[in-house]
């Protein structure tokens, strides 16, 4: 009887709590959507390239991006919760707070500790209800921005087999091989160290090959977070994703339609991927992210990887369908370390780089530096080398690079304490060096007749005493 005489407030109850539930519902949903749509903000900020820091009205850090933390050489501990004027003394940005108005690309240098750091600095305001409430700034460091231009402008030049520098035995073998391999459309698979130069060989295959003229495409799998990377290869249609643009978006493989597209860290492609990427080089079309609309491309395909694939297949994290796809034509670039002849005329190459870089005139490295590079293992390869040689540069002032400008993992790894080998004799040790300095010379003169004329002028010897060494050393 109670409930029959209650029937309408318990329909009202039920109705309201019905309403409250759904509202409950309803603020999930919109709390998810803010969640996702701040991770993909907070994925995006990780991505750029730049230091990004947020402060607050009173020039207090909020956020950092992990960037911020690498160029500033500090964590995300200290900096969050920091007045900025810690880390960058009498910065321009803390105007901003005041003024309102940003300012884009300004040059600062700031002194923090023992540290000196020299910034291209952008801030700019944030504004709620026409007020000014904390300052976004961007930040990243001079030479890398110069580094930036120099490395951009060089995209741009056509490069050549020639442009590639090496000479011995094992490289001019690599180099032979893929320009035999240039003119075709195979896939190729560069495989090798980090730093042995695997993308020159991809941009001289390209520019040697009938799709000159078209795009050449740089994809680095390894660099682009798995969540982006997929839209990055592919594209997107318009509202495929929150905070998809209006306009949908070409993935690299439309952009590289009629050229060729280079796929770097092969190996750190997600498998799902993989199963994507296998369908493109088997049918060259694919459909867009959240699209339906079947895209064909006519695009070669040249991947590279350090990581050993084969051994992936068997660990089930790389198909081996698709390995076998992207291996038409395996080329293996050698280690800087099995070409060591190399090494001298590297180190003028960057040395002259790095002389019109730097503005700087410097003519030479000391003996005693070549024998030290010549000698070094190089677990980086060639990007390891430019570094040294641009360390280098920097820590020089005078017209030649002596022991005192050498990296000191380098130096180290030369210093006589660590490097004898108690099985060699001194008169063994002497001559290691003197293989080196000869190194040095022919890189400097060349082997030509009139070049090792001027090699034993230099050294002082005749030249029949040189060309004994020369055959002795096994160097020409």
């Amino acid at each position: 009887d109670y409930l029959i005489k209650n029937q309408s407030n318990m329909v009202m109850f039920i109705e309201r709590m019905a309403d409250l539930l759904g509202a409950k519902a309803s603020e999930f949903k919109v709390f998810q959507k803010i969640e996702n749509q701040k991770n993909e903000i907070i994925t995006i900020l990780e991505t750029i390239h730049e230091g990004m820091l947020a402060i607050d009205k009173k020039g207090y850090v909020t956020y950092c991006n992990s960037n911020s933390e690498i160029l500033l050489k500090t964590t995300r501990v200290e900096l969050v919760g920091s007045h900025i004027s810690l880390f960058m003394p009498r910065t321009p940005a803390l105007n901003v707070l005041d003024k309102g108005e940003g300012y884009t690309e300004q040059e600062e240098i700031f002194k923090h500790g023992q540290r000196s750091f020299h910034f291209i600095v952008t801030a700019k305001p944030i504004i709620n209800n026409a007020e000014t409430t904390g300052v976004v700034i961007s930040f990243r460091d001079i030479l890398e921005a110069h580094k930036l231009v120099y490395n951009m402008n060089q995209r741009n030049i056509k490069y050549t087999f020639h442009d590639i520098i090496g000479d011995s035995e094992a490289f001019v073998k690599s180099k032979n091989q893929a320009l035999r391999v240039a003119k075709g459309n195979s896939t190729v698979m560069i495989t090798g160290e980090s730093g042995t130069g695997k993308e020159l060989f991809a941009r001289a295959i390209h520019f040697a090959s009938l799709r000159q003229k078209g795009p050449f495409i740089t994809v680095n799998c390894g660099a682009i977070p798995e969540n982006l990377l997929e839209t990055e290869l592919f594209g997107y249609e318009k509202g495929a994703f929150t905070g998809a643009g209006e306009k949908g978006k070409q993935g690299k493989f439309q952009l590289a339609d009629g050229g060729t597209i280079f796929l770097d860290e092969i190996g750190e492609l997600p498998l799902h991927l993989q199963v994507k990427l296998l369908h493109v080089l088997q049918n060259k079309r694919f459909e867009r992210v959240g699209g339906n609309n079947t895209i064909t491309v006519d695009v070669r395909v040249i991947a590279a990887t350090n990581r050993d694939l084969e051994e992936m297949i068997s660990k089930k994290t790389f198909r081996e369908d698709l390995y076998y796809r992207l291996s038409v034509i395996p080329l293996k670039i050698p280690p800087l370390r099995e070409r060591i002849n190399d090494i001298p005329v590297l180190m003028k190459h960057f040395l002259e780089k790095y002389n019109i870089f730097m503005s700087k005139n410097i003519i030479d490295f000391s003996n005693y530096v070549y024998g030290i590079f010549c000698n070094y293992d190089w677990p980086g390869n060639v990007r390891e080398l430019e570094n040294a040689v641009e360390y280098g540069v920097n820590m020089t002032y005078g017209d030649e690079i002596l022991i005192e400008a050498v990296p000191p993992k380098v130096r180290s790894f030369y210093n006589p304490a660590k490097t004898i080998d108690d099985n060699l004799t001194l008169q063994d040790q002497v001559k290691k060096l003197e293989r080196d300095i000869l190194l040095k010379k022919l890189a400097e003169h060349g082997d030509s007749p009139e070049g090792k004329l001027a090699i034993a002028n230099d050294l002082d010897i005749s030249r029949a005493t040189l060309y004994r060494k020369l055959a002795e050393y096994k160097l020409g």
